[in-house]
């Protein structure tokens, strides 16, 4: 019976030594843990909105939900209604303002073959705006579209530019 008590203590000590040794690294992970009150990993998500009946998936390698209503996902993968994909390192959500802040490169496709590159995006889920203020890429079948900003309307169906906006455009069909 007693070996088990010194075994249980030997335990507890000798995990304490490794962080106390381990460098600040594994210290901060450690105490940075203790904010996230549930974290999973692989995850899937689904949203419905009963007013418009769409659909939004979203997928990340890890999510984690803080003390005060938000939740940090790494590697997210949306999908909005089947229109449209969005591809990014990092997003963090706030359930309590709707807003998704995505960190990093971020890739966007739609269904009718626009892609969308650019670097962080704030997504206001209630007003459906979502806004970048940094260089933004668009390519389609017919040419590429550059601006220094853009903001997207209606759950990112329609895009308004801001800025330096630049347009090569291939061909346009005359039939109008």
């Amino acid at each position: 019976m007693w070996y088990k008590v010194l075994l249980v203590i030997g335990i507890i000590v000798g995990v304490l030594i490794m962080v106390k040794t381990s460098g600040p690294g594994v210290r901060q992970m450690m105490q940075g843990e203790q904010n996230f009150l549930r974290s999973a990993r692989n995850i899937t998500l689904y949203e419905v909105n009963l007013e418009s009946l769409t659909s939004t998936t979203i997928h990340a390698a890890s999510a984690a939900q803080k003390q005060d209503n938000t939740i940090i996902f790494e590697t997210l993968d949306l999908d909005h209604a089947g229109k449209l994909r969005m591809h990014a390192p990092h997003a963090t959500y706030d359930m309590n303002t709707s807003r998704l802040v995505v960190d990093g490169d971020i890739t966007l496709e739609t269904s009718d073959g626009l892609k969308g590159f650019f670097r962080s995006l704030t997504w206001d889920r209630r007003s459906r705006l979502a806004r970048t203020h940094n260089p933004v890429r668009l390519v389609t079948a017919d040419g590429v579209i550059e601006a220094q900003g853009a903001e997207f309307l209606d759950d990112l169906s329609r895009i308004s530019f801001i800025g330096g906006v630049h347009a090569q455009i291939s061909h346009i069909p005359l039939d109008s």
